[in-house]
């Protein structure tokens, strides 16, 4: 027959719970071997390791860091004895030799035949807890992640979770390209040492040397203080390691790993757990390290120009600004240069945009050779550049690297072995002479660029008060130019072209604005805002649409009507309706459209030599004549001459 007490006392030392047994006065009945085994290893060792021994007393009379939870514990015991609740939890975390351990102590009664018994389990949660923990930092190093706080930040976080993940660790620090972040586990202090390039080139011997191809590695040294390479990293820790661990991360970005070191005190080879806190560390570090980098890319995305990396108008402005509170401080002046570069329409249209873009990377680069170093370059767009010079004592300065800027654009640019050239408009406003603030200096600078553009450009000009009066009238003009057509404003004129014996061989349409204030005004004078303000096409349209009605007028006459000769801009050319325009405008006035000579400029057959071509061709289809004016003056050859449906030249 089996002993009931023997069978007991074995099921209590098969649990791994430490297990002790009171009575209704909270006496210590009995103890499993859990239990002896703790106290042994707790220092906790006395003859009957606490049985016969009263535990709520022993709980009331703890003291020091432990002194709450044990009288938390006899709280619960002693509700337990009265009846007042049938079970209770204590959570508690204590300092064993090795790392930090927390158990639960769950309390339950056990009544029989009017007895009562009291079971004091002590359940070691220490696995639970950690990985409870490690998701609660991880969420916090990844929420710092999303939220964008700086890399410095996550890296801390990175760092406090290290320590808890590896307790027996003397430091941890970090290499992240160009500077190391260590934590020291006894000064409980964060220093950063920069720019280390024998640490950088360390780590890559290292990882070339365990293992050059696979993305991360765990390099395990057993004596850092014989190992190569190793006795150099002395200075991360203030106290001499005699294990270490190195993760090297690689990545595609840089030539340089990321690398987490880590040092201990003791012999000992890394378990599995190590491995997989290693690669948690490793995952959180490169995930902080490619955010930063997106980060900083967006930034800079945000703040440059794609096509040449110049600062864009944000940065610009923000430069800008700057130079103009440091000038008020200094009693210094600031440049301001807007930069519109001639012809580069025509340059585009005729060799395309990827040579425009090509082109336009090759004069930004020249520009920045004229200018000083503490000078910013800048692309708004199109082929528009604005500079700042800050830190101006003499406004001769500006002068002079301007005329130095136009110098240099007058050299020739090489693009596939063809030989390009583009000059520059520049308008030059000046801190405080100008403006005072951001929007008056460009405002200024832009209206002294105008200026030179309007003077065939190739130059510079500093702003005068008197281009703001010019800019006036010039808005002026274009808003009268808008009813001009509606009050009947335009006129036509028709000279004659005669050859050496007089005889009249053809009459140019010449158009002129009677201005009710300026007087007549030639196309010179309106031509150019009509076609920056899109008005060129409903001029064009209502010239040939009168042109057409005064030859139809002639012939119900009777008189005789020589061919007629009708300029058309490049605006009306690249129109898609345009043929069609004309097609509906000789059908409405019954013109015999032999009787019709369109003159084009060399400079609207640029762009998409086809697609001009089939224009042409379509026009000619209509019976009319065409003629193409001032060749030579752009960059067609004799091989294009060839291919156009052309008439006269």
């Amino acid at each position: 027959m089996f002993n009931t007490q023997q069978l007991f006392k074995s099921a209590l030392d098969a649990l791994a719970e430490h297990i002790a047994i009171l009575d209704a006065d909270g006496t210590v009945l009995a103890v499993n071997s859990a239990w002896h085994q703790y106290a042994e290893q707790n220092g906790y060792i006395s003859s009957d390791h606490g049985v016969g021994q009263n535990y709520l007393a022993v709980c009331d009379h703890t003291t020091g860091a432990e002194a709450e939870v044990a009288r938390d514990v006899a709280r619960g015991i002693r509700q337990i004895i009265a009846g007042e609740r049938d079970n209770y939890i204590v959570q508690y975390s204590c300092n064993a030799p090795q790392f930090l351990q927390w158990y639960e102590v769950h309390i339950t009664r056990i009544s029989a035949d009017d007895a009562l018994w009291v079971v004091v389990a002590h359940h070691n949660v220490s696995d639970r807890k950690r990985t409870e923990l490690f998701d609660q930092e991880r969420r916090h190093v990844l929420e710092l992640v999303a939220q964008g706080n700086p890399l410095q930040t996550t890296l801390n976080q990175i760092h406090i979770m290290a320590t808890h993940l590896f307790p027996s660790c003397l430091s941890v620090a970090f290499l992240i390209h160009d500077q190391v972040l260590a934590y020291d586990s006894h000064t409980q202090a964060y220093y950063v040492e920069e720019k280390l390039p024998e640490l950088r080139a360390i780590t890559s011997a290292i990882a070339h040397q365990h293992n050059p191809t696979v993305q991360s590695t765990v390099v395990t040294v057993v004596d850092s203080q014989t190992a190569p390479n190793w006795q150099q990293l002395e200075w991360i820790v203030q106290h001499p390691a005699t294990v270490c661990y190195w993760v090297v991360i690689r990545e595609a970005q840089t030539p340089t790993p990321i690398a987490i070191w880590l040092g201990f005190p003791e012999q000992h080879e890394p378990t599995l757990d190590d491995q997989r806190s290693l690669d948690h560390l490793r995952q959180l570090l490169q995930i902080a390290c490619d955010q930063n980098r997106r980060t900083q890319q967006l930034t800079h995305n945000a703040q440059h120009d794609t096509l040449t990396g110049l600062p864009n108008r944000m940065l610009f402005e923000s430069r800008l600004q700057l130079a103009i509170d440091h000038a008020k401080q200094t009693h210094t002046c600031v440049g301001v240069l807007f930069i519109d570069l001639d012809r580069f329409k025509h340059v585009n249209d005729t060799f395309g945009h990827a040579t425009g873009d090509q082109l336009l990377r090759l004069v930004s680069q020249r520009l920045l050779q004229g200018l000083r170093s503490v000078d910013t370059l800048s692309r708004f767009g199109g082929d528009e550049f604005v500079i700042v010079l800050p830190d101006i004592e003499q406004t001769s300065i500006v002068r002079n690297i301007s005329q130095r800027l136009v110098d240099l654009l007058r050299h020739p640019f090489f693009i596939d072995s063809q030989e390009l050239y583009v000059t520059a408009s520049i308008g030059v406003s000046i801190y405080p002479e100008n403006g005072l603030d951001i929007n008056a200096l460009q405002h200024n600078a832009d209206a002294a660029m105008y200026r030179v553009k309007r003077t065939a450009g190739d130059s510079y000009q500093v702003f005068q008060t008197s281009m703001t009066v010019s800019n006036r009238e010039r808005l002026e003009l274009e808003i009268q130019l808008r009813h001009a057509i509606e009050r009947h404003e335009f006129e036509l004129y028709y000279q004659p072209q005669v050859n050496h014996q007089g005889q009249v061989l053809a009459l140019e349409v010449l158009i002129r604005w009677s201005h009710p204030q300026r007087g007549v005004l030639v196309p010179a004078q309106f031509l150019a805002i009509a076609e920056e303000c899109g008005l060129s096409l409903q001029i064009g349209v209502w010239c040939l649409r009168n042109t057409c009605q005064q030859i139809h007028e002639w012939q119900r006459q009777n008189l005789p009507v020589p061919r007629i000769c009708v300029n058309i801009s490049t605006l009306q050319l690249r129109n898609p309706q345009f043929v069609e325009q004309v097609q509906q405008i000789l059908l409405e006035t019954g013109v015999n459209p032999a009787l019709l000579e369109l003159e084009l400029s060399e400079n609207s057959l640029m762009g998409d030599f086809s697609e001009v071509i089939s224009q042409l061709q379509r026009l000619r289809d209509l019976k009319l004549r065409l003629a193409l004016d001032n060749f030579g003056a752009g960059y067609s050859s004799l091989g294009h001459l060839q291919r156009m449906p052309i008439d006269t030249i």
